[in-house]
């Protein structure tokens, strides 16, 4: 098993789609959780960050009806390596905004069966 997490900022758009998904659809975050469902991966998460910031900016607070664009969002996937490596190959245009980080090295113990 593999984790990886997907780091971008609220404004985020996503590239290469048509002229009305542009108008109403853009958010990276929905097309990519689109694609993964798509790709078949084992397990998608969206963090809807309440506070942070990215690469040593200013902290972005969630405190108005209308986020900043600067707001940080994660997406973490988690599925096996090579199906990981596949969607990112395969998703490679809508992630070049975006920082990727691989979670490795993790013990995975089931607390719903005890």
């Amino acid at each position: 098993m593999r984790t990886i997490r997907i780091y971008f900022e609220y404004g985020t758009k996503a590239g290469g789609l048509t002229r009305w998904q542009r108008a109403w659809n853009n958010r990276l975050a929905n097309r990519l959780m689109k694609r993964c469902k798509e790709a078949g991966l084992q397990q998608v998460i969206f963090f809807n960050v309440e506070a942070g910031y990215l690469n040593g900016q200013a902290i972005q607070w969630g405190i108005s009806e209308i986020p900043s664009p600067r707001k940080p969002q994660c997406l973490e996937i988690t599925d096996t390596a090579d199906n990981i490596s596949t969607f990112l190959k395969t998703a490679k245009q809508l992630l070049e905004n975006t920082r990727i980080i691989a979670v490795e090295k993790q013990e995975i113990i089931e607390l719903s069966n005890l």
